[in-house]
């Protein structure tokens, strides 16, 4: 049996989320494979959902939801995953946990019942997917049989970092060093690096420490002055952004630390997008990943961590070889397109291992919708550039595209070459608003409207002009379909399904905004 769709339920709304379920729903829909996100547990929702051939729980806390959800796919013969991202389902190791230190008795208590909470749901569940091999053998020792799907670097966030990257460092005066901390759970893992990096900055006045996150850095760093900056948490586009500028990246992590030795490669393959070096612990996944003095570097000790800092800030020929290497291999290594293949390999082993599925199913022919939950945690500055759904929204800014003059030269030209034909622009998204309100939707003289696969569109009007469901274009009769998706891809198998099925003749044009 071959896997034609998979839901999922995020437990949580975090950045993990992008990671464990978007960057993978945007992969498995450019391969065909139907996908469905719910935010909530209902009657309602869950009955939408179990059409599907696998359903995903990504670090949900046992509630009655969450045993309602399970029940109800156990009931229908569809296997569940649960999927997490952190060692945060073992109660052995919360002493390990940086932030646990600092918290109340209550806020202890309720952290200490939601890994107990976790560890209960992944029990219940048929089968466990997570980040790294280390995590891995954690769950297998519960009985569940386990997989590995990494973390992945997304289209938007590829085509984001190759916006921003900046492999010449435009401030040559200045040498920057990053930290990116996000959370308030590394105080003992900064402290790795701190010798060194005070060390560091007292030798090199030209040198900068950035750090972006809740680090405090209270008398860390006395007599300094401008060689530390410190900024709060940003959200994503500007964080990659401001990653982008720096020199080099650490990532230093408390050693011997059972939390730490489950983090995944996250932070060096967000470093390495960027063509930015990153010196990092040698906790499991760090080592692994990194060949060190080839594409990255490690440190365990103080004096390692002055070494290696020195290095790169002497000798600006190797810095710059590492950071191409980290970037090359890097990128590949973790882009979802050259990822997606084996994990829908991971998901049709489980389907052939799950003894209970049934095989009749009539599939909902649904696209995954963006859940306000998600666009709420982000904020509306990261809403509009991250993938959130891989069909309506925007990789980057939209005014980058229809303020490019070769962009603009090529829509003027193209709608002089067919200001006979009847169009249709397939896309009601944000670019398909932005592009409306522009001077240039004007030089096409037979516009029809704008089609999108969205239904609850239908009938309703973008700028003056009307919105059609896709099912409608053979009554439209267009003579050419432009696309007004900044991702034309994951829409052209349907496009060209729909055309053969239904015998028409019009041409496509997949690359006017790009």
């Amino acid at each position: 049996m071959t896997i034609k769709k998979i839901a999922f339920y995020p437990g949580c709304y975090n950045e993990s989320t992008r990671y464990r379920v978007y960057n993978i729903v945007e992969g498995l829909i450019y391969k065909g494979i139907l996908c469905d996100i719910i935010s909530t547990i209902s009657e309602q929702t869950v009955c939408k959902i179990l059409d599907s051939d696998i359903i995903v729980i990504f670090r949900a806390n046992d509630t009655q939801e969450t045993n309602f959800l399970i029940e109800k796919a156990n009931h229908a013969g569809i296997p569940v995953i649960f999927d997490v991202d952190d060692l945060v389902f073992d109660e052995q190791i919360i002493d390990y946990i940086d932030a646990f230190r600092s918290y109340s008795p209550e806020e202890h208590k309720q952290n200490v019942n939601r890994i107990k909470g976790m560890n209960n749901v992944i029990k219940k569940c048929d089968f466990a997917i997570t980040t790294t091999k280390y995590l891995a053998e954690k769950i297998k020792k519960m009985g569940i049989n386990t997989f590995v799907i990494p973390n992945t670097i997304n289209i938007g966030q590829h085509q984001t970092a190759e916006m921003f990257i900046d492999r010449d460092k435009k401030n040559k005066d200045i040498l920057k060093i990053g930290y990116f901390s996000g959370t308030k759970t590394h105080e003992k893992d900064f402290e790795q690096a701190q010798g060194a990096l005070v060390k560091i900055l007292n030798k090199y006045p030209d040198v900068q420490l950035h750090i972006i996150g809740e680090l405090d850095i209270t008398n860390r760093f006395k007599g300094l002055g401008n060689q530390v900056i410190k900024y709060q948490f940003m959200p994503y586009i500007k964080m990659i952004v401001y990653l982008s500028k720096m020199d080099i990246n650490i990532a230093p992590l408390e050693l011997d630390n059972p939390f730490n030795e489950g983090k995944s490669e996250l932070k060096i393959f967000e470093s390495a997008m960027l063509a930015v070096p990153t010196i990092a612990s040698p906790v499991d996944s760090y080592s692994n990943c990194i060949t060190d003095g080839e594409d990255g570097m490690l440190a365990k000790s103080e004096n390692e961590w002055l070494d290696k800092l020195s290095l790169l800030i002497d000798n600006k020929e190797f810095r710059c070889t590492l950071s191409k290497n980290a970037y090359y291999k890097f990128v590949k290594k973790f882009y979802i397109e050259d990822n997606i293949d084996n994990i829908i390999d991971t998901y049709n082993k489980i389907l052939d291992l799950y003894p209970n599925k049934t095989t009749d199913k009539v599939y909902n022919d649904q696209m995954p919708k963006v859940t306000e939950a998600f666009k709420e945690y982000f904020g509306e500055d990261s809403f509009d550039y991250d993938i959130v759904s891989v069909l309506n929204n925007p990789l980057f800014p939209i005014d980058n595209i229809l303020n490019d003059e070769s962009v603009e030269n090529k829509i003027i030209n193209f709608a002089n070459d067919n200001a006979d034909k009847n169009i249709c622009f397939y896309g009601a998204g944000l670019l398909a608003e932005e592009f409306v309100k522009t001077d240039l939707v004007k030089e096409f003289k037979n516009i029809i409207g704008f089609i999108d696969n969205n239904k609850e569109k239908a009938g309703t009007k973008i700028g003056n002009y009307k919105i059609y469901h896709s099912e409608e274009i053979k009554n439209l009769k267009p003579d050419i379909i432009i696309l007004t998706l900044l991702q034309p891809k994951y829409v052209m198998s349907f496009i060209e399904n729909y055309k053969q099925e239904n015998n028409l003749a019009f041409k496509v044009k997949t690359d006017l905004f790009q």
